[in-house]
């Protein structure tokens, strides 16, 4: 599972009765100490439906909003339209999470760079655990749902145990779990090289791209190696000149992996599907001259998968 993933990895585990007596299922605990603990847990209050009641402002469409609700956790949707002020009109549930109530909830931008505020919605929960509380007639089965929500940022791998009681014995699940790790590379390594390729003394209106090679350098004899997964890769106008002078393109594409590998020496040879590259054209409009070749852009590359949350790219670059 990536560091910091939306996404809550789980398990079903299902209990049969397999004897002739009816047995009924009085507790249902998970045990796990140490950097496990809080690790794993019995899925509960799980998001069904959100509700938007608030569109807020300054959204952009790919933006991934946290759903707050008392002390649920790591459920959350992404932004898949939005209005002329940036309210949110549309999303789509990227994760369900555990522990929610009914009810209000607060949708928290969690793009890194993004400055959306205000959207609220209501939430609809269900309990996809069905055996605390059931008696099991011979033969008849019921489920737990257990999810795996490791904390900080340790790739350490965790354990814990699943203990059911039934008919007065308590059986145990073993469970166990990793994060995996991406660890990034930017070349050029910072945005004035970027604004190098983009920028010429004096300025001219001859189209420039600059080329930005993003690489995964965790080596693949990690056994916590793990993808990246780009969320958003957005460019945004600054100053100067307009945005409709730029294109963005490259390889890079949201929700694709920078798988881990890095490079192999001695040639320093990526390795297949480690790297991708994002590139910025600037073509001015042919006739502009002087000042008006001056401008300014924001690219802003964020998504899950490092040991940090914030974005990989989040920087300004001039071009003329």
């Amino acid at each position: 599972m990536p560091a910091h993933s939306p996404t809550t990895l789980d398990q079903d585990i299902l209990v049969v009765n397999s004897g002739t007596l009816p047995l009924a299922v009085t507790s249902t605990t998970i045990t796990a100490t140490g950097v496990s603990a809080g690790s794993f847990a019995i899925a509960s209050g799980v998001v069904g439906t959100v509700t938007l009641t608030n569109g807020g402002t300054a959204y952009a469409v790919g933006d991934l909003l946290n759903i707050t609700r008392g002390a649920g956790s790591a459920a959350s949707v992404t932004v898949t339209t939005v209005s002329a002020t940036g309210a949110v009109t549309g999303f789509t549930l990227t994760n369900f999470g555990n522990g929610y109530t009914n009810g209000a909830a607060t949708l928290v931008d969690a793009t890194g760079a993004s400055t959306g505020t205000g959207a609220t919605a209501t939430i609809t929960v269900y309990n996809p655990n069905t055996c605390l509380g059931t008696t099991l007639g011979f033969g008849q089965s019921c489920v737990i749902n257990v999810v795996f929500v490791p904390s900080g940022t340790s790739q350490a791998l965790r354990t814990g145990t699943l203990n059911v009681t039934a008919g007065g014995t308590t059986q145990r699940v073993t469970l166990s779990g990793h994060d995996s790790i991406a660890t990034i590379a930017l070349t050029p390594a910072t945005a004035a090289g970027v604004t190098a390729q983009l920028t010429t003394t004096p300025a001219n209106a001859t189209a420039k791209t600059a080329t930005i090679t993003i690489t995964n350098t965790m080596p693949l004899t990690n056994v916590d190696a793990g993808p990246y997964i780009p969320t958003v890769i957005r460019l945004t106008r600054f100053s100067g000149a307009p945005l409709t002078d730029y294109v963005l393109g490259g390889s890079c594409a949201v929700g694709t992996p920078i798988n881990p590998g890095g490079t192999v020496p001695p040639a320093a040879i990526p390795v297949a599907g480690s790297s991708c590259t994002i590139t910025i054209t600037y073509t001015p409009v042919v006739g502009t001259v002087g000042a008006a070749l001056n401008g300014t852009v924001h690219l802003t590359v964020t998504g899950y998968g490092t040991a940090s949350t914030a974005p990989i790219i989040n920087a300004n670059y001039n071009a003329n």
